[in-house]
C-alpha cells in the first residue's frame, strides 16, 4: 500500500437530480476516478485503467486509476461530487466525499492494488 495526500474539487457535471433529469446533460457526468502521477503508480505496481481500493480514516472506495503527469507526486486527485452510483461500470464507484473527514485539515489515503 502507498500513502498519498488527497486533493479534491467539484466537477461541473455530476450525477445529481438536475443533471440526470436533463437528457442533454445526463451523459456528461463522468465516472469517478483516482488521478495520480505515473511515478507514484509505478511504485505501487498499478497502471492506468486498473482498479485500486482507496482508504482513508473515514472510509474506503474502489476506483479506476487515471495515470496523469499533471498530478503532483505524492498526491491523489478524486472529484468530490461524484458519489456512489455515479460511475456505472466502475467497481464500488464513489467520490472523495466518502473519504474526507471535514474535521481534519488534510486527508491522507492509502492505495491498495486489487
Amino acid at each position: 500500500a502507498s500513502s498519498l495526500r488527497l486533493v479534491s474539487a467539484r466537477t461541473l457535471y455530476d450525477a445529481g437530480m438536475t443533471v440526470g433529469a436533463c437528457p442533454g446533460l445526463a451523459g456528461l457526468a463522468a465516472a469517478p476516478v483516482l488521478a495520480a502521477n505515473p511515478l507514484d503508480l509505478d511504485g505501487l505496481g498499478v497502471a492506468g485503467g486498473d482498479a485500486v481500493r482507496v482508504r482513508s480514516a473515514r472510509g474506503s472506495v474502489v476506483l479506476e486509476v487515471l495515470s496523469d503527469t499533471a498530478v503532483v507526486r505524492g498526491t491523489a486527485a478524486v472529484a468530490f461530487n461524484l458519489e456512489p452510483g455515479a460511475g456505472d461500470g466502475v467497481p464500488g464507484a464513489g467520490g472523495a466525499g466518502s473519504l474526507i473527514d471535514a474535521g481534519e485539515t488534510v486527508v491522507d489515503v492509502r492505495l491498495e492494488a486489487l
